[in-house]
C-alpha cells in the first residue's frame, strides 16, 4: 500500500536506513557493499553527493568520517 503513494519507495527505503545507520561502519556497509548479493537494499542515493552530505550532517568530524568520506567519492 505504501508502495503506492511513496513514488519513491526505495529511495525512501535507503534515506531510512541509513538515518537508523548506528556507526559509519554501517553505513559504509549500505552504500559502498562488499557483497553484490547481499540482503540489504541496494543504496538508492547518490553515493556522490547524498550519502556524504548526510554523513557530514549526522556524524562528528574524525578520521573515520573523513575516511568514508573519501571512499564514497572514489566509489562514485
Amino acid at each position: 500500500m505504501l508502495e503506492k503513494r511513496v513514488a519513491s519507495w526505495q529511495r525512501f527505503q535507503s534515506l531510512r536506513a541509513i538515518l537508523s545507520a548506528a556507526s559509519l561502519e554501517e553505513v559504509r556497509s549500505l552504500a559502498i557493499p562488499l557483497d553484490t548479493k547481499s540482503r540489504f537494499v541496494r543504496c538508492h542515493l547518490s553515493r556522490s553527493e547524498e550519502v556524504p552530505r548526510l554523513v557530514r550532517a549526522l556524524f562528528r568530524p574524525s578520521n573515520a568520517r573523513s575516511t568514508l568520506l573519501k571512499d564514497l567519492a572514489e566509489s562514485s
